[in-house]
Order: structure tokens, then C-alpha cells, then sequence
């Protein structure tokens, strides 16, 4: 678990986040930590964090997909940051990062139904020119 904890008017960071797209090339990360020791849905607050800061060490993955961007670990070792860098107000992290996953969650589903439709579309105009046995490839009773 990460941790960020108040050191006058720092916070000092300490732990690891895995799986971050583009860790390896970022200049800054929105980092989710506990900032406090209640309760799990109350006690996360999201920083921004300068990657180039001092303790921070990254790790490039090798993962079977998404090429065309670096999946990082990157582990923080005492870690200072301001504690200025905190987006809203501190032990809102978990509720800031719940209502943005929310959005993502539907626009993935949303982005695979617009490709299957123009794949379909495709394929029908595609079916509909291209003649087999003397008549277009959708009319035939099977394709």
C-alpha cells in the first residue's frame, strides 16, 4: 500500500504503483494514497507527483498488448512533494477516482459497439459488390 504521510507542509511518499501506462515517459503522475489510517473509502487522497523527483525509481513491464504505449512499476522511496499537490480536498481520493471510472467504464463498451457497427457496415457494402456465382455474396442464403 502506498502511503503519503504529512511532514509539515510535505507529504513524504513510500510504497509502488504497477501497471501505469506511459510510466516510463511521464513527467507527472495523479497518484492515489493513503494519507491517513480510517476508513479505506475516507483515507485516500489523489497527489500530483513530479516523476523526475528524488526516490522515485520506474521499471518498464513487457506486457503482451498495447505496444504503442510503456506499462511502468515505479516505486517511491521517501518521497517529498508539497502538500499543495493535492487534488481537492485530502480523503476524497477514493470518491474522485470512483466517479472518472465510472466514465471510462462506459466509453469502453461504447467504443467496441461503434467498431462492431462499422465492421458490419463494411462488411454488408462489401458483400453487398463483391459477385459469386453470378449474384452478390449477400444474396447468397449462406455467407
Amino acid at each position: 500500500k502506498t502511503t503519503a504521510k504529512r511532514d509539515g507542509d510535505d507529504y513524504v511518499i513510500n510504497g509502488g504503483k504497477i501497471f501505469i501506462t506511459n510510466g516510463i515517459q511521464a513527467d507527472w503522475m495523479c497518484l492515489l494514497a493513503n494519507t491517513s489510517a480510517g476508513d479505506p473509502h475516507r483515507n485516500k487522497s489523489l497527489i500530483c507527483v513530479p516523476l523526475h523527483t528524488p526516490g522515485i525509481t520506474k521499471a518498464k513491464i513487457e506486457t503482451l498488448g498495447m505496444w504503442c504505449s510503456d506499462t511502468t512499476q515505479i516505486f517511491f522511496d521517501d518521497v517529498r512533494v508539497p502538500r499543495k499537490y493535492v487534488v481537492g480536498e485530502e480523503g476524497m481520493g477514493f470518491t474522485y477516482q470512483m466517479l472518472q471510472l465510472q466514465e471510462e467504464r462506459l466509453w469502453f463498451p461504447a467504443a467496441g459497439v461503434t467498431a462492431l457497427e462499422n465492421l458490419i457496415k463494411e462488411t454488408v457494402e462489401y458483400t453487398s459488390q463483391r459477385k459469386v456465382f453470378g449474384q452478390s455474396v449477400l444474396d447468397h442464403q449462406t455467407v
